[in-house]
């Protein structure tokens, strides 16, 4: 288990963004800091090889639409 002290204005951001999904503070920021330590778990690739890697994809996301069509 984590306990995490927010500042009050973090605390009733949090409380409002809660409120707006329907959800309780503490299931939003577990959400929350997940996704903050997923994202650091990423690899730290050049972007020279991320871009690589988005050009190779770009043929199975993108169909082959005419684009000079109307």
């Amino acid at each position: 288990m984590v306990a995490v002290q927010l500042d009050q204005h973090r605390e009733e951001f949090l409380g409002r963004l809660a409120r707006a999904e329907g959800a309780e503070p503490a299931e939003v920021a577990r959400r929350v800091l997940e996704d903050y330590l997923d994202f650091q778990t990423l690899p730290k690739d050049d972007v020279a090889d991320w871009a690589e890697a988005s050009a190779a994809l770009t043929p199975e996301i993108m169909g082959d639409e005419n684009w000079d069509e109307p």
